[in-house]
This record gives structure tokens, sequence and C-alpha cells, in this order.
């Protein structure tokens, strides 16, 4: 589905969303999940939908992020993501986020890296290259 910049406009957002609660109530077996499912989204929506509540689900259990890339196919971004949203802290861009890695550009402590040729010293020269 295409992105839009264009803002839905409060009245029929109010709309849609009392549609929408109507049909949740409605709901009683799984059925009618389904159901629900298939008259709002399309295919793939409905798919990436349930690989995420299933994402979900596997870090509730402490499931390792490689484990779940591997079953589900999905990026470290979707279950970063995921996670946000477990946490309570949205899902989109998150400035607040607390990084388990080093800032680009950066190694930990002063250590500077060592670079390493990929062709050998030509005749004095650093590369022939």
């Amino acid at each position: 589905m295409a992105r839009t910049s264009k803002k839905l406009q409060q009245n029929f957002k109010k709309d849609a969303i009392n549609i929408l609660f109507g049909d949740l109530k409605n709901i009683n077996l799984v059925d009618d999940v389904e159901k629900f499912l298939e008259k709002f989204f399309t295919t793939d929506e409905r798919e990436l939908i349930l690989r995420r509540i299933i994402v979900m689900d596997f870090l509730n259990k402490n499931i390792k992020y490689r484990d779940i890339k591997k079953a589900l196919e999905v990026s470290s971004n979707t279950i970063s993501k995921v996670r946000d949203i477990i946490e309570n802290r949205g899902y989109g861009v998150n400035p607040n986020r607390k990084r388990k890695y080093s800032p680009s550009g950066s190694l930990s402590g002063n250590k500077k890296r060592k670079v390493r040729n990929i062709f050998p010293n030509y005749k004095g020269a650093r590369s022939i290259i």
C-alpha cells in the first residue's frame, strides 16, 4: 500500500473508527477474526499483521532475534520495532531508543581500526591501485 502525505479529515477518521469498533465488537469466534481481517486488509497486509503478532509472542517467550529472523523471515528492524510496541514506545522512529551497539564511526575505547590492504605493497608503494 502506498504511503500518502494527505491526512484524513477528523470527521472521516472518527467515522472509520466507529465502523471498525462496531465490527470488532461482533467478533466471538476465530472464524469471525478471519472474516474481519479479510474485510479490512489485503492478503499482504494480513500476512504482515500476523507476522508481527507472532514476533510479539516470540519476544515474550524470550526467543533470540536470530531465531525469530530465521523462523519468520523478518528483519532485525521489524523485530526491534515490534519490541518498541511491546515496551510502549510506539511503532516508528524512536529517538529515545537506547542503542546496544557502538554508534557508527566509533569503536569501543579510543582504539583505531587497523586498515588492511586488499593488495600487497607493490615496489614500495602502498598499492598499485
